[in-house]
């Protein structure tokens, strides 16, 4: 995936106008944060209700929506990331321009350390890679977490 190719389907996500001044430069994570960040910042100016309202919550048995198999005992998810920038040990490698942009990013949860994840545990890794190449599984993935951001909540969300 390239960077141009990604501008185009977030601005077609967030329903803003695409960027004109993307390159088809392969996408990095460190272009991907930037990109996200600049979206973000065009769609909210403060956050939306599911960084808010939503964040953290737990749904507790007898609530609709309850189920047994999650445990109950902790919060819900977190939009913002386990571990804090500060620990990140590769941000020298972050392009000092972009620097702010991407530290905003990664602190409101819109692109994280995926090394070192594990499927149904509550981690993050300790590196951002900010020169890795993005796979378009993981430009999907960051597309439609953008998405769902800008749709109000309970909305359908079965359509573009």
């Amino acid at each position: 995936m390239n960077s141009g190719e990604f501008a185009a389907a977030l601005a077609k996500a967030m329903g803003a106008p695409a960027p004109s001044s993307q390159a088809a430069a392969p996408l990095t994570r460190e272009a991907m944060a930037v990109l996200l960040h600049d979206a973000y910042r065009a769609k909210f100016a403060a956050k939306p209700a599911y960084m808010t309202d939503y964040n953290g919550k737990t749904i507790l048995p007898g609530m609709p929506g309850y189920d047994p198999n999650l445990d109950a005992g902790t919060r819900g998810a977190m939009y913002y990331p386990l571990v804090g920038w500060a620990q990140l040990e590769d941000t020298q490698a972050v392009t000092p321009a972009n620097l702010a942009k991407v530290r905003e990013a990664y602190e409101l949860g819109l692109i994280r350390s995926e090394a070192g994840i594990a499927r149904g545990r509550m981690v993050n890794g300790r590196v951002l890679e900010p020169r890795a190449l993005v796979t378009r599984a993981k430009a999907a993935k960051a597309l439609y977490f953008m998405w769902v951001l800008a749709q109000p909540p309970k909305d359908e969300n079965d359509r573009l």
